[in-house]
This record gives C-alpha cells, sequence and structure tokens, in this order.
C-alpha cells in the first residue's frame, strides 16, 4: 500500500462519496475509478451526427474522444489517443489505424489485431472486436479459374496419407479472418473441420493442436511473443 497526502476538505469529499459496505478511502476511490474508465470505453458506435474521437465507417466503429489505444511494438509501449478525428502518437496526427501503424514502423499489417484497448472489465481487447459484423465493407475477391481436373493414376500408384493434426491446425486458422488468432479461436476452428470430415475430437484435442503449433516454427508464427496464446499462420 502507498501512503498519499490530502487536504481535509478532500477527504471529507471521498467519504462524502461512500457507498454501502465501503469502509475504507481505498474502496471508495477504486470504485469510483472503475466508474470513470467504464464511462470513458462505453459507446463506441454512438450517433453518427458526433464529429468527435474518429471514425471508421468502413468498419462501423466510433472511437470517442480521448479514447486510448496501445501496442508494444520492438520493446516499447506504445499509446495513441482519439481526437478531432485523428489518431494523436508522439506530436503527430494519423487519419487511420493503418497510417498509425506505419508511422511506428510497423509497415503493412492488419492494424485491427495488433492494437489494443482496455475494456470497462479492465481486461486488454484487440481493437478488432468493436467492429459491427454487420458494417463491415469487405473486399469482394476474384473467382479463380477452375482447375483441370487431375489424370486419375493407377490404383497401384495412388499415395495415401493419413490427415494430421498439423493439417487441421494450418487448415483450421485458414479459416479464421486475417489466418491469425488466439488459441480458443484455433480450437473451435479445428474442432469444426475435424467434426465435418467425420473426424474424432479426443479430450486431448488442445494438447495436440498446441504441440502442433510449438513443434512447427516454419509454419506458425508468434505476433505478441510466447505466452500471449496468439497464432498466425505463416
Amino acid at each position: 500500500m502507498r501512503e498519499i497526502t490530502i487536504s481535509a476538505e478532500v477527504f471529507s469529499r471521498i467519504w462524502a462519496l461512500r457507498a454501502e459496505g465501503e469502509d475504507t478511502e481505498n474502496d471508495i476511490l477504486a470504485r469510483l475509478l472503475a466508474e470513470g474508465s467504464s464511462r470513458k470505453q462505453e459507446n463506441y458506435r454512438e450517433s453518427k451526427n458526433t464529429a468527435d474521437g474518429v471514425r471508421d465507417t468502413r468498419h462501423g466503429v466510433h472511437f470517442p474522444e480521448g479514447f486510448e489505444i496501445f501496442r508494444a511494438f520492438k520493446g516499447q509501449n506504445i499509446q495513441a489517443v482519439a481526437s478531432g478525428g485523428k489518431w494523436l502518437w508522439s506530436g503527430a496526427a494519423y487519419g487511420s489505424l493503418n497510417e498509425l501503424s506505419r508511422a511506428i514502423g510497423a509497415g503493412a499489417e492488419n492494424a485491427w489485431a495488433n492494437w489494443f484497448f482496455l475494456g470497462p472489465d479492465g481486461r486488454r481487447k484487440a481493437v478488432s472486436s468493436l467492429r459491427d459484423p454487420t458494417a463491415v465493407t469487405r473486399r469482394v475477391k476474384k473467382p479463380k479459374p477452375a482447375k483441370k481436373a487431375p489424370t486419375a493414376k493407377p490404383p497401384q500408384q495412388q499415395a495415401s496419407r493419413e490427415i494430421t493434426w498439423l493439417d487441421d491446425v494450418q487448415a483450421g486458422l485458414a479459416a479464421i479472418e486475417d489466418r491469425r488468432g488466439f488459441l480458443d479461436d484455433i480450437y473451435k476452428a479445428v474442432e469444426k473441420i475435424r467434426r465435418d470430415a467425420g473426424r474424432p475430437w479426443p479430450d486431448s484435442a488442445p494438447a495436440s493442436i498446441r504441440q502442433a503449433l510449438e513443434e512447427n516454427a516454419a509454419l506458425f508464427d508468434l505476433p505478441y511473443g510466447k505466452g500471449a496464446g496468439f497464432w498466425a499462420l505463416k
């Protein structure tokens, strides 16, 4: 615990804000600070007439004035604030998350997956979790030309290979948006692939998935480093 010096007037004001069940100044201030943080982060998608903060119409998200985002990059903790339609960082203003990422040296990347904010519960969340799925404008991919059917080989020349956990993990990550995600997302994607194909989903499945990820560094990447539980398909 740290000791702070306050005036008698401030002390009396703190206790004037006491709620039932709060027995110390720490209890009172903890609640007031939590309520302030919650109010600051709420109403991401308020009325379109609001001009403050940053609005991303493509993804259907409005970041209120003063909304803070952060990330780690090359050993540095970087913070930016939404203000007046721009992201403010290091004395400069940027019109989008992608511009902000390029400014810090991250280059071309999916900025929505690499910037974070603190939710009302105090936990770190990816900015992509704020996007409105019904408002996101997606690019329409051009259909690929049909491939010619391969010439069937004689039965004695056909090679058969059992589908492995590595195959399913690669397919699962490829099915997730941006080909990256947390372990819980990867588990769900791989489980769907295996069940759809009629393959078993044993209790040891999560362990098998983690083993496939950890033993194949040539195929998978850890964008946020070890311990984050966030994997990407190279």
